[in-house]
């Protein structure tokens, strides 16, 4: 049931943050032609990194839920990415 609860509060959290892009960061009636494309430029951008964002941070929560210490998983992983950076 917990594991449900934390989809559920994600993917809410991700419509709010869209919400909140859209709305404050779109709306503002000062900018000019050129601040306005470079919004919509940035929008799509910013609304990847919160939608990965908070998907990740629940994945970690549901491994947690399991009982599956998400800590060498990740650690494992950082080590994966360090050796591929350099290979």
């Amino acid at each position: 049931m917990q594991i449900i609860g934390v989809f559920f509060i994600s993917n809410v959290l991700i419509e709010v943050a869209y919400f909140i892009l859209d709305e404050f960061y779109l709306k503002t009636t000062d900018a000019t032609g050129i601040q306005r494309q470079k919004r919509l430029t940035l929008i799509p951008l910013m609304r990847s990194f919160v939608k990965y964002f908070v998907y990740f941070s629940a994945g970690v929560t549901i491994l947690k839920l399991i009982g599956i210490d998400p800590a060498p998983i990740l650690a494992g992983a950082g080590i994966v990415g360090i050796t591929c950076f350099f290979l």
